[in-house]
């Protein structure tokens, strides 16, 4: 099932990450734009779990991990293999040890491998070749945790119960899981960042910059794609598209104004900052799946 409108929640993750990389000192904070990626990740992933339970009832986990390796892996290997030979075409310093970025590259460990040879996002310093795979591994370690964990989470809500009541267990498992990771998560950054002077390496750890996921995953849990959950059913009931449209359009200008006002290297960016535009860009999708569904005969724009 293929929800209109998402694509906007996609292009505004592009746009400002594209303006911060090319406007990097009169865009500030375009930066955000990987966690908008995040949070509808976490969405997305989220929602197909609880679709796949309502369906079946049952989580496939090394099914899952099939399709995210399908998804993910063979287009990482070709371009690494595309690249590797127009490095003697560069500076030499953007391939010092080459053999080490590829291997964190391909292994997922980009955002570690920074974070130990003390890589800065900002590049102050000439930036490593494939350093933007940093986000990658961070999804990536999102996507081996988060469907173990549901998969436990079904395998626990099936002996319990069966049917509706199974789904309805599964359901606030997840829930609740998405809600204590997100916290936790988010504290360990707001603590983390306190006392840094370069906050690479609380922006590049998995374990301080997961919350979006999991933010996204709350939302995905309440509304779900096809297994519509019952707070999202009532909130349709009293919503209208005009409603949805304002919704994802005030999201979107704020979104535009954190990207032009947030600076990388301030600490309120993580203290809240980062936080918030997560919320922004759940708010944002949750007001494009309501607008699919009260837009049945429009189409989304080309």
């Amino acid at each position: 099932m293929r929800i209109k409108w998402f694509s906007l929640v996609r292009i505004t993750g592009l746009v400002l990450v594209l303006t911060y990389h090319f406007f990097q000192t009169q865009f500030t904070g375009g930066f955000i734009g990987v966690d908008i990626f995040f949070t509808f990740s976490g969405f997305l992933i989220t929602s197909l779990m609880v679709d796949e339970f309502a369906r079946s009832d049952n989580f496939k986990l090394m099914a899952f991990y099939g399709r995210r390796f399908y998804r993910i892996v063979p287009p990482l290997f070709i371009a690494v293999l595309l690249v590797l030979p127009l490095t003697y075409l560069i500076d030499h310093d953007f391939v010092t040890d080459i053999g080490k970025q590829v291997a964190a590259a391909l292994g997922f460990t980009t955002n570690y491998f920074e974070i130990a040879t003390g890589g800065s996002y900002e590049n102050k310093f000439i930036p490593h070749l494939f350093v933007h795979t940093w986000s990658l591994a961070v999804e990536m370690h999102f996507y081996i945790l988060w469907g173990l964990i549901a998969w436990l989470v079904a395998k626990i809500s099936r002996r319990l119960a069966s049917g509706q009541r199974a789904l309805t267990r599964f359901r606030w498992g997840l829930g609740l899981l998405t809600t204590a990771f997100a916290i936790e998560s988010f504290v360990m950054m707001y603590f983390g960042a306190v006392g840094l002077k370069d906050f690479s390496p609380v922006y590049f750890s998995s374990l301080t910059h997961c919350f979006p996921f999991f933010v996204g995953g709350l939302i995905g849990v309440l509304s779900g794609i096809k297994a519509q959950g019952p707070i999202y059913r009532w909130t349709t009931a009293h919503c209208n598209p005009i409603i949805a449209g304002a919704v994802m359009l005030i999201s979107f200008i704020l979104l535009v104004a954190l990207g032009d006002r947030m600076k990388f290297d301030a600490l309120q960016t993580y203290q809240g900052g980062l936080l918030l535009a997560t919320v922004l860009a759940g708010i944002m999708i949750y007001g494009a799946r309501l607008l699919h569904d009260h837009t049945p005969n429009l189409k989304e724009p080309r």
